[in-house]
């Protein structure tokens, strides 16, 4: 048990997680709010807050948002959080395609679905 100012606190050593406070700071020297929001987005011990089916919610909700900031604002995530599971740099298990953003057409599946073709698509 530590005791310090704001009373008896335990501490739990493999959940407590230290950071350099430069760490928070983007190139130009600026705090960086993306990373802040990145680390609270986090659960006990450093586990993401954005399960397997949040991640495939995220990359549907994209492709019809106006950008990933937007989205994140939405959901009350961080902007990298966001884009890391769309793009699928994350390590979740969902059956909805990663997402890329092309400057001509926006949003996009990287692997066509059904959905895509609409009423092209016959049985």
């Amino acid at each position: 048990m530590t005791i310090n100012m704001t009373g008896p606190q335990t501490t739990d050593e493999s959940t407590t997680n230290t950071i350099d406070p430069s760490d928070l700071l983007d190139e130009s020297g600026s705090i960086d709010i993306s990373v802040i929001r990145s680390r609270t987005n986090r659960g006990p011990g450093g586990t993401a807050v954005v399960d397997d089916a949040l991640c495939g919610t995220l990359r549907r909700e994209i492709l019809d948002a106006d950008s990933a900031a937007a989205l994140a604002e939405e959901r009350d995530l961080a902007e990298s959080v966001v884009r890391t599971h769309i793009s699928g740099g994350c390590k979740c298990l969902c059956d909805v395609p990663t997402v890329s953003y092309r400057a001509r057409d926006g949003w996009t599946r990287d692997q066509p679905t059904l959905e895509d073709f609409g009423d092209e698509v016959r049985r």
